[in-house]
């Protein structure tokens, strides 16, 4: 494996694998986001302030492989090693294509609602039973 993009022959060759790790890696950003967010919003008696590190490693300690969602086929790792060669650096502003046809907006709820409710349900039974 080199240190660039992932070539067509070389996901050809290890397709399985390079899934699974940007799969990790959607997770790992969308839980590294969420913990952004929640930074200066979660606090814990007695230690205060939880910091977005803290956050972050909390929620990605308690996430099972099996919780992990796909990543969609329009994301892009942050990271060149995990980027196919055809895949634009998501840094560079995304260029505009001709639409046809009328937008699908579909609305669902999301999974990870209820895993976020779960994860910070057994982060207070954690604490709680750490007193």
């Amino acid at each position: 494996m080199s240190m660039a993009p992932i070539t067509k022959k070389e996901y050809t060759d290890l397709k399985e694998y390079y899934d699974y790790q940007r799969k990790v890696e959607y997770n790992r950003e969308r839980v590294e986001n969420i913990a952004k967010e929640y930074e200066g919003r979660v606090a814990l008696p007695e230690i205060g302030m939880l910091s977005e590190k803290e956050i972050f490693d909390t929620m990605w300690n308690k996430i099972k492989s099996s919780h992990y969602d796909d990543p969609p086929k329009d994301w892009v790792p942050r990271y060149d090693t995990l980027r196919f060669e055809w895949e634009q650096d998501p840094k560079l502003p995304k260029q505009q294509s001709e639409t046809k046809g009328k937008k699908v907006v579909v609305k669902a709820k999301e999974k990870w609602d209820d895993y976020i409710d779960e994860l910070n349900d057994s982060i207070n039974d954690d604490y709680n039973t750490q007193k």
